[in-house]
């Protein structure tokens, strides 16, 4: 009878790992990471993340599947854990705009937003005309109280007013500004919510085509859970969903935040 030929085992375990890490670097890393060749792909804090969420997640028959494969979203609150830097984010985002999940914004959105921008733009102006002090709007309304006297023109009723009032009036045409600019926010916000939660499915769709490729190596290499960046994916996806990434501010912003 022949032997079957031995192998070392320790250099089958330094290919496998060599071959993740490739694998890992080229799919979310913007540069190869340092001091990382003598560990294995699973160790360290991400490792253990991944392999505590593979365990505690559930095989869900609702979830899609690629062939036989059931591919198993962790819900909300086991990604707790899990972390996702912006770069990592700005990655997965042009790793979806190379696929056929995502086509980016449209344009009819776009377009929707560019008036509640011009609109927020007025709003902002408005408040910065504002801000000057209270003594500055005092002095010149009296300059301005005492040409119009001088004219023949009928008195004003700001001209008793004090300091003090123009510090007021000023106040308030502020506060009523900031409420009008936050309806701005709140109208621009509900036209871009729903396209954050079309990115979310995207990206969730990309999650499971590769996490079933994920799987499958993971598992001819003796492992039972998919790499941390499936888990980043399946985070950012979530970020899009929960409001997390609502912008502030300028309408123009929540539209480039997507």
């Amino acid at each position: 009878m022949v032997e079957p030929a031995k192998h070392n085992p320790k250099t089958r375990m330094n290919k496998t790992a060599n071959a993740l890490m490739s694998f890992l670097r080229e799919a979310v890393s913007p540069s190869p990471p340092q001091n990382m060749a003598n560990e294995r792909p699973m160790d360290g804090e991400a490792g253990a993340t991944a392999r505590a969420i593979n365990a505690s997640t559930p095989g869900d028959p609702s979830s899609p599947m690629d062939n036989t494969r059931i591919i198993r979203r962790p819900p909300a609150n086991v990604l707790s854990n899990v972390s996702i830097t912006p770069a990592q984010c700005v990655i997965f985002s042009q790793r979806l705009a190379e696929g056929v999940w995502y086509t980016g914004v449209p344009q009819s959105l776009r377009d929707a937003i560019a008036p509640k921008k011009a609109r927020w733009d007025n709003v902002q102006n408005a408040i910065l005309q504002n801000i000057p002090s209270p003594v500055r709007a005092y002095n010149r309304h009296q300059q301005e109280t005492a040409e119009r006297i001088a004219a023949g023109d009928p008195c004003d009723e700001r001209d008793s007013w004090t300091v003090q009032d123009f510090a007021q009036d000023q106040e308030e045409k502020i506060r009523a500004l900031k409420e009008k600019a936050r309806e701005i926010e709140a109208e621009a916000w509900s036209l871009i919510e729903p396209e954050l939660h079309r990115k979310a499915a995207a990206i969730d769709e990309m999650a499971d085509h590769y996490e079933s490729q994920e799987r499958d190596r993971a598992e001819s290499w003796g492992y039972s859970c998919v790499g941390p960046w499936i888990l980043g994916l399946r985070k950012f996806a979530q970020e899009l969903r929960n409001g997390s990434r609502r912008g502030i501010g300028n309408p123009a912003g929540m539209l480039d935040g997507i």
